[in-house]
């Protein structure tokens, strides 16, 4: 298997994080709300706006550094729906030889509703 660059895609509570944890348990995972929770203050989970900016800052630099190292990732973030979001990622794995993929999640109401 060579490198890959897994983008998750779908809806909040979909089940995008269980299925890269069972599916890809050889790639490192990279999720923005655990970068945000990270850069929160302690015991709160707010951030504020630099915060986000930051925190992309820090998901790209995970991203490179995994992908430079030929470590295989899964980039799981819930604004990766836009296709403005996922293409932000296409450079990364085009640099480093990584095929990039998409596993998409079909929107399921009664699911996420259920699970948020």
């Amino acid at each position: 298997m060579g490198l890959e660059l897994i983008i998750m895609v779908g809806a909040p509570c979909a089940g995008k994080t269980t299925f890269a944890k069972t599916h890809y348990p050889g790639h490192y995972l990279v999720n923005l709300d655990s970068i945000h929770e990270l850069l929160a203050q302690k015991g709160s989970h707010r951030y504020d706006w630099w915060d986000r900016d930051f925190a992309r800052t820090i998901e790209k630099h995970m991203v490179c550094k995994r992908l430079s190292l030929g470590i295989s990732i899964v980039v799981d973030n819930t604004p990766n729906v836009l296709r403005e979001e996922r293409a932000k990622y296409m450079p990364f794995a085009y640099h480093y030889g990584a095929v990039p993929i998409a596993v998409y999640f079909p929107p399921n109401r009664h699911l996420c509703v259920e699970r948020n």
